[in-house]
């Protein structure tokens, strides 16, 4: 039975210490991104899911994962599963998700939006509830 520990340096000059012990959920995010980016590029992959590898992150950094998404994706089908505009505007399609629940059940539908429900799904992101036009361009 084995086992691999990482240890990672966040901060210059710190030393390396155990990842599970100081890495953020965003650098935990973006260390699995490089690792599946690195393999994507070593393996002939065809598919490859990102669930989520944007937590914790914003502005200029969540703009540069949904860069190397789209790089892997030049490479094969990508998954990205994503609360930030900026890593759902680069996408070819775009499903929406939504989870219904009663006292008895709880259903989730998945449906691909038209262009339009696109504009209107990631003005949402980037607006609130109050959609302005420039949300939408």
């Amino acid at each position: 039975n084995e086992a691999v520990e990482f240890y990672i340096s966040t901060n210059p000059g710190e030393g390396f210490k155990p990842l599970v012990k100081v890495a953020s959920g965003g650098e935990i995010s973006r260390l699995m991104l490089a690792i599946k980016s690195a393999f994507s590029r070593k393996e002939d992959k065809t598919s490859i899911v990102f669930d989520e590898v944007d937590t914790g992150v914003s502005g200029r950094v969540a703009q540069a994962i949904a860069q190397k998404i789209y790089k892997i994706g030049s490479n094969g089908q990508v998954l990205a599963i994503s609360h930030l505009p900026q890593v759902i505007a680069i996408a070819d399609y775009q499903f929406f998700i939504e989870k219904r629940s009663d006292e008895n059940t709880t259903v989730s539908t998945v449906r691909l939006l038209t262009e339009e429900e696109r504009v209107e799904e990631i003005a949402k992101m980037l607006a609130g509830s109050d959609i302005t036009e420039m949300a939408r361009e």
